[in-house]
């Protein structure tokens, strides 16, 4: 069961892939909140097989990612609420 998911993982990232592609020229704010959610299981799915170098980087732009989602957050409070 595990290889035959694994052997098709790449429709998701071509899902995910053709969404942002199309997101690109659409501008939806909805639609990038759903490439997000969906980048974080890609991550983690792809993360055991990945090279260090990978591991570095994807972990690395989850912090960034988080990050700024958070500040997001913060800077839509300040203004709501000031």
């Amino acid at each position: 069961m595990k290889s035959w998911l694994y052997n098709r993982l790449f429709i998701f990232y071509t899902f995910v892939i053709l969404l942002s592609l199309i997101n690109h020229f659409w501008g939806q704010t909805w639609l990038d909140y759903m490439i997000g959610i969906l980048a974080i299981p890609m991550l983690i799915v792809s993360y055991p097989g990945a090279s260090k170098l990978f591991k570095i980087l994807g972990t690395a732009f989850m912090f960034a990612g988080i990050f700024s989602f958070i500040l997001q957050i913060y800077q839509y409070m300040k203004f709501r609420y000031c």
